[in-house]
């Protein structure tokens, strides 16, 4: 075996550290009478996550969509009448849960969602027979 090849297979057998951002339950969906909201995570990167909220509005009333953290610091607030709504929200990580609230407007009905995030730190260590 040459050097290059030496150094590759070291590389290969001794993983470092690293920290993966998970987000439990990726998709969440609730169905009621003439409704159906569906909150999904698509993925992070270095300082965001991803989510995507679906709502069919069929009635065209007025939605509020509120994203907040536990501490009650608001990170998106809109109101949308149209009738087909489809969000793709950029939010910061969170080292806590995060609140999505869905009320329509004009029957008050509400639906909650809590998306909890966890940060896991995996060491795996390999030794190789060289």
């Amino acid at each position: 075996m040459n050097l290059k090849s030496l150094l590759i297979n070291a590389l290969a057998a001794f993983s470092l550290a690293f920290v993966a951002n998970t987000a439990n339950a990726q998709t969440v969906q609730v169905n009621y009478k003439e409704s159906a909201v569906s909150i999904r995570h698509l993925g992070n990167d270095d300082g965001n996550m991803y989510f995507r909220i679906q709502h069919p509005n069929v009635n065209g009333n007025k939605v509020s969509i509120v994203v907040k953290d536990n501490k009650g610091n608001i990170y998106f607030d809109r109101v949308y009448s149209r009738k087909s709504i489809d969000l793709k929200l950029v939010l910061p990580k969170f080292s806590e849960d995060v609140y999505f609230q869905v009320k329509d407007l004009h029957t008050g009905k509400i639906e909650s969602f809590s998306v909890n995030t966890k940060v896991k730190v995996i060491e795996e260590v390999v030794i190789s027979k060289l």
